[in-house]
């Protein structure tokens, strides 16, 4: 990928917005993370439950531009931009990780609670707009 593909996509692109990454997280192995550009300075990082496109934890990050988001997600995800992968066009989703403890929801609970799950760094803001996740946070 490069600067003015994001671009392309987020102004003219059917959903406005562009998935850059989509793995499953080892320590999370029931859950995928896709990294999604969803603004010119705002990085979507969602933790979904394995086949489900939503529902799960998503941290909206903010960054000051577009140059400030490319170069701390080329430092989150360990690689240059040019390898970055365009999901929205090719669709990919990883396969399951077999026979593994199914009890990942609750350290992402607990990794969330205690705020250790592993973040882009040199944001401008972090939010959480689900009501589920926030309630969590003021609950603990």
């Amino acid at each position: 990928m490069n600067k003015n593909e994001i671009l392309q996509y987020l102004h003219f692109g059917r959903y406005k917005k562009v998935i850059i990454d989509r793995r499953i997280i080892p320590e999370y192995h029931s859950h995928v993370r896709e990294v999604v550009i969803v603004d010119e300075n705002i990085i979507a990082i969602e933790f979904n439950s394995y086949g489900y496109d939503e529902g799960g934890l998503t941290f909206y990050i903010e960054f000051r531009d577009i140059d400030e988001l490319i170069v701390n997600m080329q430092v989150y995800l360990s690689c240059d931009i040019d390898s970055w992968e365009n999901i929205n066009r090719t669709g990919y989703y990883p396969e399951p990780i077999q026979d593994c403890d199914v009890s990942t929801t609750d350290r992402l609970v607990a990794d969330f609670i205690q705020d250790s799950i592993e973040l882009p760094k040199n944001s401008v803001g972090i939010k959480i707009h689900e009501c589920y996740w926030r309630n969590m946070l003021e609950n603990r």
